[in-house]
């Protein structure tokens, strides 16, 4: 596969961040009634080189107990970006949800549904509930394949809906440490992203990803792109 257009800027504002290693495979089905259920367990292969360049496969397991979403990665993606776009990176990001909405373009000055609140305050509660496990994740600080175990986020919201108070989010500290690692997310236009179903939101970080650094891939398998990427069953 051979890339047909040249990288472009994106203005902080408009600018999302995913982790590399998680683009590698979906995090849950796209099959919302799968993934929603307590206790889930979503479990998926990827590929990569090691030291030596020899091809191995890694095997990933994302423990949900809330259950998730693929429309939560929106919410996990913006936040990242808000919390590591900041002059000062701190694992702990403050902000009130119309800040949050307003920046990932949930609300708009002329769109202020309460529904979008709502969205966000679920989503948020089902990515706090996250378990993320890996046989051969990717470490940027150590440059090596690690086997690793880390959380998204934790919360504390205020209990009154209608409260004007800032939110509190907390990022686990080993992944707010590998994400704020030189080179270890890929920034991405949100409002593009945002137009996009979850299967092609997925489609359109791998990519992204694969012609990051170069202009042409190898051939891939489109039937682990289907399953393994985007989350088809």
């Amino acid at each position: 596969m051979v890339r047909r257009d040249t990288p472009q800027q994106h203005s902080t504002a408009n600018c999302a961040r995913a982790q590399l290693s998680l683009v590698e495979h979906a995090l849950c089905p796209l099959d919302v009634s799968q993934g929603m259920q307590p206790m889930f367990q979503h479990e998926r292969t990827y590929f990569y080189s090691d030291k030596h360049r020899n091809r191995r496969v890694a095997h990933a397991r994302v423990g949900a107990h809330s259950g998730i979403s693929p429309h939560d990665e929106l919410y996990l993606w913006g936040l990242l970006a808000l919390t590591l776009n900041r002059p000062e990176p701190q694992p702990e990001f403050m902000a009130t949800p119309y800040y949050c909405l307003r920046q990932l373009g949930a609300i708009t000055p002329s769109k202020k549904g309460s529904r979008e609140f709502e969205l966000f305050r679920e989503a948020i509660r089902r990515l706090a509930g996250v378990r993320y496990e890996n046989d051969a994740f990717y470490d940027p600080i150590r440059r090596e394949h690690r086997q690793v175990s880390f959380g998204l986020l934790s919360y504390s919201l205020p209990l009154d809906q209608t409260s004007s108070r800032a939110w509190r989010f907390a990022w686990d500290p080993i992944f707010f440490d590998i994400c704020s690692a030189s080179g270890s997310t890929l920034r991405f236009d949100l409002h593009r992203y945002r137009e996009f179903d979850p299967a092609t939101r997925r489609l359109y970080l791998f990519l992204k990803k694969l012609f990051w650094r170069k202009t042409s891939t190898s051939p891939l398998d489109l039937r682990h792109i289907a399953v393994d990427v985007l989350g088809f069953s």
